[in-house]
């Protein structure tokens, strides 16, 4: 395997040796990892790919390109990365109540929220308290401004209430 190949595989995965790992053969994974290659390349990679789906993002304003941006970035969250979300929320077609939770869950975080995951936190950790109260009133309205079905509801309803204790946790001091 090359250096070629590898980050073409890389990409593949969305950065996430987890993913290829699971995914490929065995053998192919286990040719990646021969490699050797170092950690400040696959941070390259991963940046490069990034910066490629915000350009996508620009045009299709997809909410599925928004997911993999933030997935890619929880990774390793880094301010460019955390600014460049930000500006993504504004580029993304909300156009069903599915796309709304799904970018609320990435900002505020899939996993339990004693995990810390999502931009929100991400961003609380690096110091930039104010883009993570950014990142919650961006939520906050993201969620408050449709009309909801009985299916969507509950969820919606959770979010609100992860984004009422994160608020209280971090002190952001947004009124809900």
């Amino acid at each position: 395997m090359t250096f070629a190949e590898a980050k073409k595989l890389y990409f593949k995965y969305d950065c996430s040796l987890f993913a290829m790992a699971r995914e490929e053969e065995k053998e192919v994974y286990k040719d990646y990892k021969l490699l050797g290659i170092p950690d400040i390349v696959e941070e390259e990679w991963r940046e490069e790919l990034f910066i490629a789906l915000w350009e996508q993002l620009r045009i299709e304003r997809t909410g599925r390109l928004f997911d993999r941006m933030a997935e890619i970035a929880e990774k390793k969250y880094n301010n460019k990365m955390l600014f460049i979300l930000k500006e993504a929320l504004d580029e993304v077609a909300y156009e069903n109540l599915q796309v709304r939770a799904c970018i609320s869950e990435a900002v505020i975080g899939r996993k339990a929220l004693s995990e810390r995951s999502g931009m929100i936190f991400g961003a609380y950790d690096m110091g930039e308290k104010d883009l993570a109260k950014d990142f919650l009133q961006f939520i906050l309205n993201l969620l408050s401004d449709c009309t909801l079905t009985q299916e969507m509801f509950p969820r919606f309803e959770r979010n609100i209430t992860n984004c009422r204790i994160l608020n209280e946790q971090l002190g952001l001091g947004i009124y809900i």
